[in-house]
C-alpha cells in the first residue's frame, strides 16, 4: 500500500486519493513504484524476501557474504532494480559485481553519508525470526548482514532495534515487553556498531526511538499522533527518521496490526519501509491472522511469491535450530524465585504480613510501595540480612525456611545497595573480587587473575572503565554502580536486587545505570528493582508488585496500567487484582 503514498505528505495523500488510503492503488507516476500494478511490492519486502529465501537455503546461517549474495539476486530482477535501488545499494551493487568488497573502499566523495538511510532497517525482520525469543543472536546476526551495504553504526542500529523487536514479538504478548526489546536492540546496535563498523556524526536512532514513544504515549489519539511524529521525529529515508516513527506508531496503535499498517501507510513521504517495518513488528506480535486474508492473497498473485510455503520453510529451519531443546510445553516458565506468606515483626510492628512474589529469569520486577511497606524488609530477607518469622522462600524449586547472606550468595541472590558497599580507597578489581580473591599457592592474593577476570566481567557488561587500577572513589557514580553490579555477577548472580539504583545520580549517570540493568533482564538474568522513580519503573519492568502494609497487595503488568494507576494501589486508592 505505501508504494502508492511514498514521496507524498499526508495532507497530499488524502487530496490524490480522496482519503486515507486503506487498500492497494495503483502508484502515481510521480512514485518510485510508477508503472507497477497495485499490490507489488517495493524494495522494502522484496529484499528482505530474497535475503530470508537464502537464509533459509543456508539453514539459519547469516553472514555478510550471504547477504551480499542475496543482494546480487535480488538485483538480477531488474524491475525491482532499476525502479527501487538507490545510490548506495547502486554502488555496492557495481563493485560486488567487479569482485571488490565495498566494505574496504569508499563509495562516496564525502564519506559514509548515504548509508544511514533505512536499507539495513527495512530487510532486517528475517533476522528476528529466525531467532524467537534471542534477541542476542538476533542482533549478532543483524550486524552481521548489515554489514554487507549500511556499515555504519546507525544503521546498524536500526536494523537491530526491528530484529529485537520481532524476536520478541515471536514469543511475546506484550506491547511493552517488544518495545522494550526495540530499545535494546538500537541501543546495543549503535554500541557493536560503532567497534565493527564506520562512525561518523549524526542522531541517535536509539533517543530517537524514545523522544518517538514518548510522543506516542502522549497523543490523544492515533491520527494526532501521526503529524506530531511527522514534524518533530520526521518521515524521511533516514534511519533515525523511519525506524523511530515506526515504533511510535506502534505503540499509537497499542501494537494492533492494520491500524498501525494504515497508520505507516498515510503518513506520508517513506511510506513503504515505515509500514514494512509496523507490518514485521505487529504481524510478528499478533500473527498472520491479524492481516486481512485478502491482502496476503493479492500480494502473493501480484508478485508470483508463495508466502504459506516460505513460512512453512522458515518454520522447518526454526525447528532444525531449536532441535534438543525442551518443547514449548516443558519451556513453560518456573519462577526464580518464589517467597509465600513471609512474616516479619520487630516487637509489636508487623513489617510483613504474609508477602508473597514470584521472580522469574530473564525479567525485571519493580517492588514499589510507601516508606514503611516492607520492601526493605522483604529485600534483607531474601538477601539473608533478616530472619523471617514464618513462611518459606523457593529458590529454582528448593524450599527454604531462611537464608542467610552467605547461602543468599551461593544460591546466586546479590544485592545492590544504595551505598554500593564499595572500598573508596581500593581498585576496581579489588572491589569486584571483595571477600573472594583467587589464591596463589593458598596465601597469595593472585593480582594478575583477579584483573584478568575482572575485565572479562567488565566487557561481558560493556562496562567502560577507563582505568582498572583507578581507586573506585575516583570513579563517576554510574561506574562505581556498574562495578558493583559486576561483583554480583562476578558472585554468581542470577538474581540481582537493585535498591533505588539511581539516587542522588546526575541525569546521564541515571541513564547509563538504567541501561545497564535493562541489559542484564535482556541476557537472562533475573532483576528486582526497588524504586519511587516511576520513569524508572515504567522504563524498565515488566511486572510491577505494589507493596502494602506489609504485604504484596497487587502484581500488575506496565503495559496494563498507568504510573496514576500505580500510585493509587500504592495509597490504596483502587484495588487490582493480582
Amino acid at each position: 500500500m505505501g508504494a502508492a503514498t511514498e514521496m507524498r505528505s499526508s495532507n497530499q495523500i488524502n487530496e490524490y486519493f480522496g482519503g486515507k488510503v486503506v487498500d492497494f492503488q495503483k502508484p502515481p507516476q510521480d512514485t518510485f513504484a510508477r508503472g507497477r500494478e497495485a499490490g507489488q511490492v517495493t524494495d522494502a519486502f522484496s529484499i528482505p524476501y530474497i535475503l530470508l529465501k537464502h537464509l533459509i537455503k543456508a539453514k539459519g546461517k547469516a553472514s555478510k557474504e550471504l547477504a551480499e549474495q542475496a543482494l546480487l539476486d535480488w538485483a538480477a530482477h531488474e524491475d525491482w532494480f532499476e525502479a527501487f535501488a538507490g545510490m548506495t545499494t547502486r554502488k555496492m551493487v557495481h563493485k560486488l559485481k567487479c569482485g571488490k568488497d565495498p566494505s574496504r573502499s569508499k563509495l562516496f566523495s564525502s564519506d559514509y553519508f548515504a548509508l544511514s538511510s533505512n536499507g539495513a532497517a527495512t530487510k532486517a525482520f528475517p533476522l528476528g525470526l529466525l531467532h524467537p525469543g534471542k534477541v542476542d543472536s538476533a542482533i549478532r546476526d543483524t550486524i552481521a548482514v548489515s554489514q554487507a551495504v549500511h556499515n555504519d553504526a546507525y544503521s546498524i542500529s536500526g536494523a537491530c532495534a526491528v530484529s529485537a523487536a520481532v524476536s520478541t514479538a515471536l514469543v511475546s504478548r506484550s506491547v511493552y515487553e517488544v518495545v522494550q526489546a526495540g530499545l535494546y536492540g538500537a541501543e546495543m546496535g549503535e554500541v557493536k556498531g560503532r567497534e565493527v563498523a564506520r562512525d561518523y556524526p549524526g542522531p541517535s536512532v536509539f533517543k530517537r526511538m524514545r523522544m518517538a514513544i514518548g510522543i506516542s504515549l502522549k497523543a490523544r489519539d492515533a491520527d494526532s499522533c501521526c503529524k506530531e511524529l511527522a514534524a518533530c521525529i520526521g518521515n524521511g529515508p533516514q534511519v533515525a527518521e523511519t525506524v523511530p516513527v515506526a515504533f511510535g506508531l506502534f505503540v499509537a496503535n497499542k501494537g494492533e496490526t492494520m491500524s498501525a499498517l494504515f497508520n505507516g501507510v498515510n503518513i506520508g513521504n517513506e511510506t513503504s519501509a515505515i509500514a514494512s517495518i509496523i507490518g514485521a513488528i505487529a504481524g510478528a506480535l499478533n500473527g498472520a491472522q491479524s492481516i486481512t486474508a485478502e491482502y496476503l492473497s493479492v500480494i502473493e498473485r501480484q508478485n508470483k511469491m508463495n508466502l504459506v510455503q516460505l513460512a512453512k520453510e522458515l518454520e522447518a529451519i526454526n525447528l532444525i535450530c531449536r532441535k534438543g531443546q525442551p518443547s514449548a510445553g516443558e519451556r513453560k516458565r518456573q519462577p526464580f524465585l518464589q517467597v509465600k506468606n513471609i512474616k516479619k515483626s520487630f516487637g509489636r510492628v508487623e513489617a510483613l504480613r504474609g508477602a508473597d512474589l514470584e521472580v522469574y529469569t530473564g525479567e525485571i520486577l519493580a517492588i514499589v510501595g510507601d516508606n514503611g511497606a516492607g520492601k526493605t524488609t522483604l529485600i534483607k530477607t531474601l538477601s539473608g540480612v533478616i530472619r523471617p518469622d514464618s513462611g518459606v522462600i523457593m529458590i529454582e524449586g528448593k524450599v527454604y525456611q531462611e537464608l542467610n547472606p552467605r547461602q543468599a550468595l551461593d544460591l546466586g541472590i546479590s544485592t545492590v545497595y544504595q551505598d554500593l558497599s564499595l572500598v573508596n580507597c581500593r581498585d576496581v578489581a579489588t572491589n569486584i573480587f571483595l571477600g573472594r580473591e583467587p589464591l596463589r599457592h593458598k596465601f597469595f592474593v593472585d593480582k594478575r587473575r583477579m584483573v584478568a577476570e575482572a575485565q572479562e566481567v567488565l566487557q561481558q557488561l560493556n562496562l567502560k572503565i577507563p582505568d582498572i587500577h583507578a581507586e573506585v572513589g575516583q570513579l563517576s557514580g554510574g561506574q562505581r554502580q556498574g562495578v558493583a553490579i559486576a561483583r554480583a555477577i562476578r558472585f554468581g548472580g542470577k538474581l540481582l536486587i537493585f535498591d533505588e539504583p539511581t539516587a542522588a545520580m546526575g541525569v546521564q549517570e541515571s541513564a547509563a545505570v538504567l541501561s545497564l540493568i535493562r541489559q542484564l533482564g535482556q541476557k537472562g538474568y533475573a532483576v528486582i528493582l526497588i524504586s519511587h522513580n516511576m520513569y524508572e519503573v515504567f522504563e524498565l519492568a515488566q511486572r510491577i508488585s505494589v507493596m502494602r502494609q506489609g504485604k504484596v497487595v497487587s502484581t500488575v503488568s506496565t503495559s496494563d496500567v498507568t504510573p496514576n494507576d500505580v500510585v493509587a494501589l500504592i495509597t490504596g486508592a483502587s484495588e487490582i487484582p493480582s
